[in-house]
Formats: structure tokens, sequence, C-alpha cells
């Protein structure tokens, strides 16, 4: 629901309100409403060609074009994580999931996290969710104060 004249969505709000009682769903609801406002717009053209590259399934056929030249997946060898969810409606993972067999990288890890859409990125209590923790350190270096500044 959204008044004409004003910039509010009152829609969330109402579902955190019909659910208050609920500690579970109150920690949830924060953090994927803190992860909702931080997105960049998206142009209108932008988001058709990513609904057309994910209904047409270009990048996994061979098919997408980006600088009018096709992306190889085989050309990958970068250490991968794909996670995808079980209830993802947007990009089901049965389409995320062949993307393994396509990419050459050695080290490689697929997981399938139950929920939807991008909840598999949020940790409740705020760390890292499982396995980021489990996969990204042995993969990277801390950061140190001169990184950051």
């Amino acid at each position: 629901m959204r008044l004409i004249t004003s910039p509010f969505y009152y829609s969330p709000y109402l579902s955190l309100l019909a659910k208050a009682d609920s500690p579970k769903y109150v920690e949830s609801w924060k953090a994927f409403n803190t992860w909702s406002k931080g997105h960049i717009p998206i142009s209108g053209r932008v988001v058709e060609e990513l609904i057309k590259m994910v209904k047409d399934n270009s990048l996994i056929k061979g098919e997408l074009l980006v600088q009018n030249q096709k992306v190889d997946l085989a050309a990958v060898t970068a250490n991968l994580l794909v996670v995808a969810s079980e209830l993802d409606a947007l990009v089901p993972y049965r389409q995320v999931e062949p993307i393994m067999n396509k990419v050459s990288s050695h080290d490689k890890r697929f997981v399938l996290h139950p929920g939807g859409h991008a909840l598999s990125l949020v940790s409740s209590n705020g760390t890292l969710p499982d396995y980021l923790k489990d996969w990204l350190p042995c993969r990277s270096t801390p950061l140190t104060k001169e990184d950051v500044t």
C-alpha cells in the first residue's frame, strides 16, 4: 500500500507489525529490510536485458554477448563459489547449477541454501553465513589498516 503523494512504503511495515511477536521474524525482517534498501537503482533497459538473459538462459547456452563477444564459461578458471536457493522464484537453482559443469575452475563449490532469493546471503546474527565462513578464509588474506585507508 502506498499513498499517492508519499514516497514511503507501508507494506513492509504492515507485515512486520503483523508478526512483531516473533523475534525470529523480526530479526529476519530487519536483515532483509537493511539489505533491500542498500541497492543502487538499475535502469529499465538493464533490468530488461537481465530478465531476457535469465529467461533465455543465454549464459549457460553459450549465447550471451558482452561487448559483441560471446561469453566463454570454459575460460573461467578462478575459484568459484555458487550459491543458490531452493525456493528462489527469480533465479531457480536448476538454472544456476549447470554453471558448475561449464567452467574450468578446479576449485569450485555449489551451495544450495534453503529459502528464497538472496536470503541465503543474509545471516540472522550479523556474521557471514556458514558456507562463506568455511570457503572464504582459505582463499583470501585479511585486510590490513593500509588496505582500508
